[in-house]
């Protein structure tokens, strides 16, 4: 699973701790979040690209039950073509009771089976402690079958949550995991797989933002919104599949501190406020990329998901302006992007970066040219443009420390390039307003976080 080819990617499928979604960790990352950070940028190795195309995809989903997802194997787990599918049991299964036992371990075998048809590595991980104490007994129960079934078959592993948990005193109430659970929870299981995991301690304190009444963040839906807006909406109980292409601004690695990216916070408010819980997110942005990187690349990071992918949101240029990357090999590139994703019948979406003025060798005047490219190509294909670099400025004329270190940019970013936490939160509110979707009273838009500047704590209040 570790080698340096790209493609090991893992599915990961379950339950409510398995979606681990807004409710559990509000803007923290859950436990899939928090392993990705791991294997994609702690265990990378900088020489080969394949260390960073780990890619990890959610398909869990409050209420799924194991028989469940044997039924719709194939669009839950075979259709990605993993190496690794990890189970993440929890009180879907063991509020069954005693006398589900029985079904639980047929189920148990013939995903197992399922999982073995697609030469992936199978990795149980057992429900939770729950502090309740009939819950407590039924739980054990189920971890005693996973228990058994790891050690009757080969390439499987299991991990032992509940005991783990119990080690540390912990447990939880209705067997729901809380934001420093998925942490603990991505601990094990990176223990337990890999042999070490990087410590990430949650430090920033989350609070209610008030109302939008700055000038900037009055966002209007973009003018070619209607057919995004209008799959949103309608059917929801037909997945959508939503891929990302980019750089590490997308990638979302190191600089949110434990915190959601744009991309993990898309996911929960589409799956939580959205209502579409069924819907699929997979980010293959990887760190450094260009235009030119992503067509070398284009196999693990576009075609291996190109015939499930319904909406693609591209972002590059940061880099690209400072590589070997032209204007004009830029455009043609960003076309073909486009192009290959409209050829599948996808919906594609372009991005424009965030302004990085005070990144060393002119990088931030050196992107100037790359903005009016994206925007050209939005025109010209008549796309969908979150034009994140123009809200940033306008955000800067009014309050220049918003776009510097400490402000939306992450603090301790020396490249003056990446977002942290309230970057990527202010990156993700534009984003599902351009796109129409916005319900500006949900919890999630109303999230803010207190950050540090200058040595000093301050609300960093994403409307002044």
């Amino acid at each position: 699973m570790f080698n340096l080819e790209s493609g090991n990617t893992w599915i990961f499928t379950g339950g409510s701790n398995a979606e681990g979604g807004w409710h559990q960790t509000k803007g923290a990352r859950n436990f899939i979040g928090h392993f990705e950070e791991h294997i994609r940028w702690e265990k990378r190795n900088n020489e080969y690209v394949g260390t960073r195309e780990r890619y990890t995809i959610n398909t869990g989903r409050a209420g799924q039950t194991l028989e469940e997802i044997n039924e719709d194997f194939y669009n839950l787990v075979g259709v990605y073509q993993p190496r690794a599918v990890a189970l993440f049991v929890g009180k879907e299964e063991y509020e069954k009771g005693i006398e589900g036992l029985e079904a639980f371990e047929k189920n148990l075998k013939a995903f197992f089976k399922k999982v073995k048809a697609i030469h992936a590595l199978l990795v149980l991980q057992t429900p939770v402690p729950p502090k309740e104490k009939e819950g407590y007994k039924q739980a054990e129960a189920y971890e005693q079958v996973m228990i058994a079934l790891s050690k009757e078959e080969e390439k499987i592993v299991c991990i032992d949550h509940f005991h783990l948990c119990i080690e540390k005193g912990l447990s939880y109430m209705n067997g729901q995991l809380d934001a420093e659970g998925h942490l603990e929870v991505a601990k094990q299981l990176s223990e337990a797989t890999i042999g070490d995991f990087t410590p990430c301690v949650l430090g920033e304190t989350v609070t209610e933002c008030s109302a939008p009444d700055a000038v900037w963040e009055k966002v209007e839906e973009d003018p070619y919104a209607k057919d995004v807006k209008a799959l949103v909406e309608n059917d929801k109980e037909k997945a959508l599949r939503w891929l990302f292409l980019g750089d590490s601004i997308t990638h979302g690695a190191l600089h949110t501190h434990g915190y959601d990216s744009f991309p993990q916070l898309l996911e929960k408010y589409i799956k939580g406020e959205m209502g579409r819980s069924k819907d699929v997110f997979i980010n293959t942005a990887v760190s450094g990329a260009t235009t030119k990187d992503q067509l070398q690349n284009h196999k693990a990071r576009f075609e291996t998901y190109k015939e499930v992918a319904d909406i693609v949101i591209i972002m590059f240029g940061t880099n690209d302006c400072v590589s070997d990357v032209s204007i004009e090999d830029y455009k043609h590139n960003l076309k073909k992007i486009i192009e290959d994703v409209k050829a599948v019948g996808a919906i594609p979406i372009l991005r424009a970066p965030n302004p990085c003025m005070d990144a060393p060798g002119e990088r931030g005047r050196r992107l100037i040219p790359y903005i009016k490219v994206i925007e050209e190509c939005a025109k010209e294909e008549q796309l969908i443009l979150i034009h994140h670099y123009n809200q940033w400025r306008q955000a800067g004329n009014e309050n220049p420390e918003l776009i510097k270190r400490g402000g939306w940019i992450a603090k301790g970013d020396e490249s003056s390039i990446h977002p942290g936490a309230a970057g990527q939160l202010n990156m993700f509110r534009m984003a599902v307003r351009r796109l129409g979707i916005s319900q500006e009273t949900s919890e999630i838009m109303q999230l803010a976080y207190k950050i540090e500047s200058d040595g000093k704590k301050k609300r960093l209040n994403l409307s002044s």
